[in-house]
C-alpha cells in the first residue's frame, strides 16, 4: 500500500504528462488537469492533518 506522500508524487507526475500533452491547448482549463490539481491537494491536505494530529 503506498503512502498518501507517494500518492501525491504520482498524482503530480500524472498532472506533469498531462500538462505536456495539453501544451498546445490551455492546459488550465483542461478538466483532467483540473481533477489532478485538485486530488493531490486533497492528499496533500490529508498528509498534513495526519502530520499534526501525531
Amino acid at each position: 500500500m503506498k503512502t498518501i506522500l507517494e500518492l501525491a508524487a504520482d498524482t503530480q507526475v500524472a498532472l506533469d504528462e498531462m500538462k505536456n500533452k495539453c501544451a498546445l491547448h490551455d492546459y488550465e482549463t483542461c478538466r483532467q488537469c483540473w481533477d489532478l490539481e485538485t486530488e493531490k491537494e486533497r492528499l496533500l491536505r490529508l498528509y498534513h492533518e495526519y502530520k499534526d494530529a501525531m
